[in-house]
């Protein structure tokens, strides 16, 4: 009886173990939550539409100087679908990553000064 209770106790805190590396790895994303438009977002992020089939569009941080970005990635209008019949109209959102922050360029892939082309 008493090795069933610590069995069941391990279990125990090997669920809140478990539980709390999640929040904290949720913490540490650079996702920051759901966007339907850009306005959902904080300052500094934009709204996302990921590549894979049925994501779900999330606010992420606008590229900085340095980091990679994708050319001519301009925000646009999608209307997602999903498995379960369901659908949402996302507003000025970018295709995979957001484009870069105010006074950069996307260049040959990296978020660039605009002077420095």
């Amino acid at each position: 009886m008493m090795t069933r209770y610590y069995v069941t106790m391990y279990h125990m805190k090997l669920v809140a173990v478990l539980i709390v590396a999640s929040v904290a790895l949720i913490e540490a994303s650079p996702y920051t939550g759901a966007c339907l438009d850009a306005k959902n977002c904080g300052a500094s992020q934009c709204c996302v539409v990921g590549m894979q089939a049925y994501s779900i569009p999330t606010c992420n941080k606008v590229r900085g100087l340095g980091e990679s970005c994708r050319p001519n990635n301009e925000p646009g209008d999608f209307n997602l679908s999903y498995p379960d019949g369901s659908s949402m109209q996302v507003t000025n959102a970018y295709l995979a990553v957001c484009g870069c922050a105010e006074g950069l360029l996307c260049h040959r892939g990296t978020c660039q000064a605009i002077n420095n082309k």
